[in-house]
């Protein structure tokens, strides 16, 4: 009781981690709660493979996916903490040409009826941080024809399957050149659409540096945090350490729930980096501890457990505002976005400069939540939220594609809200 929350109550966390393994809706979950600085609760159940009876443990790896995204997008700001760049505003042309001249989607259902028109204006760093620059994402169908393009044309790198010929061995550069030639599915600045947009803040980031995104990663945030398992690359030595991936659907061999789409024997996550292309977007692997460490961090509003500013309060608390145009929320700037698995709900949400939404209005939420609440997932139905106001923060990991299978989300907010106690002397 004495971190604030009720150890009774929280046990009814125990029970859902478990009841999610036991009733065969995913093989493996492991959570987390942080509450002022520390971690106040832990459960975990299943297993990281189930074909070869590994059970899951605290030092197991994970695909994070678009968990990567905050990471990256924390990388940029501490650039633009340095004076790299000097306004959010400024286009990405001056620093990445290729997106001086892009073309806008209009109509047409094939490549070969496609009418496209100039952009009327440039995309900016604001946009890309925000998913505004009008660049799509190949799995998300808010245009058919230009989701089919992106999926022809551009790879950032492994998601799942282990096919290697699947892969285009170019470098992050020639993966953002080739993306520019796309069509935008929107003006720059007038609709929120899921993208590739944090891809181009990795290349970005290598830009203003001068450094491979993986290694100011590690250099600047992963080290300071004493977060040794994260990375692009699972290597040789931690390799039993993967988990499976999962999707759901029938599994011819059970009958169960789900069935493997990634074998971590032979992951594309176990190779080197393909010419140094680091995925931005969703390349990282980590574990539990590694995550409650950035966890912590941004908690900490970008500064290290002893004491180290990584990035500034005054920045952090400014990226954590709403910045999508007019300081509208998703449901109205992404009304044309697919609903896809990684947007649960969008009622109530803004989207900051963090790679996270942020809650504006939490009634319009559905779920126990408050104002300023920082929040996104993963492909594989991981979860992560910040609360400030508490001083609390959830983790959440499995490794189940896709991340709208089941209401995990609204489910934890109640069971973690649930167990907070009134603050001493209060009432």
């Amino acid at each position: 009781e004495g971190l604030g929350l009720s150890h009774e109550r929280l046990r009814r966390l125990d029970s859902f981690v478990q009841a999610i393994v036991r009733e065969g809706d995913a093989p493996m979950a492991a959570l987390a709660v942080l509450h002022h600085g520390k971690v106040a609760h832990l459960s975990m159940a299943g297993h990281r493979d189930e074909a070869r009876k590994l059970p899951v443990t605290e030092d197991t790896i994970y695909r994070m996916f678009s968990m990567t995204k905050p990471v990256v997008s924390v990388a940029l700001l501490m650039l633009y903490e340095e004076g790299r760049f000097l306004s959010f505003d400024e286009p990405v042309a001056k620093y990445i040409p290729c997106f001086k001249d892009m073309s806008v989607y209009v109509s047409g259902e094939s490549p070969e009826t496609l009418t496209t028109r100039p952009a009327r204006s440039k995309i900016t760093i604001k946009q890309l941080l925000t998913h505004t620059s009008g660049l799509g994402y190949g799995f998300v169908q808010d245009v058919p024809v230009v989701s089919k393009m992106y999926q022809r044309g551009v790879d950032f790198g492994p998601v799942f399957g282990g096919a290697e010929e699947q892969f285009q061995p170019y470098s992050l550069e020639e993966a953002v050149q080739r993306l520019a030639k796309l069509p935008l599915l929107c003006e720059p600045g007038t609709e929120w659409h899921y993208s590739h947009s944090t891809d181009v803040v990795g290349y970005l980031v290598e830009v203003l540096s001068g450094r491979p995104l993986a290694d100011f990663l590690h250099e600047r945030i992963f080290a300071p945090l004493g977060m040794v398992d994260t990375g692009f690359v699972v290597p040789k030595e931690k390799a039993g350490r993967l988990a499976a991936l999962y999707a759901v659907g029938p599994a011819a061999d059970s009958g169960g729930k789900y069935f493997v789409v990634d074998d971590p024997s032979r992951s594309m996550f176990l190779r080197p980096l393909s010419r140094g292309l680091a995925s931005g977007g969703g390349g990282l692997v980590s574990t539990m501890p590694d995550w409650i460490r950035w966890t912590a961090f941004l908690l900490r509003k970008g500064t290290t457990a002893d004491g180290v500013c990584l990035l500034s309060p005054k920045t952090f608390d400014y990226a954590a505002l709403n910045h999508l145009p007019g300081g509208a929320d998703l449901e109205v700037v992404g009304a044309k976005a697919t609903n896809h698995q990684n947007v649960v709900y969008k009622k109530g949400q803004g989207w900051s400069l963090l790679g996270l939404a942020v809650l504006q209005e939490p009634a319009k939420y559905d779920a126990v939540s408050s104002a300023g609440e920082l929040a996104w997932g993963s492909l594989a139905s991981g979860y992560l939220w910040l609360d400030h106001a508490e001083d609390l923060a959830v983790v959440f990991k499995t490794q189940l594609t896709p991340s709208a299978a089941y209401p995990w989300r609204r489910q934890l907010h109640g069971l973690v809200y649930q167990a907070l106690l009134a603050p001493a002397g209060s009432g």
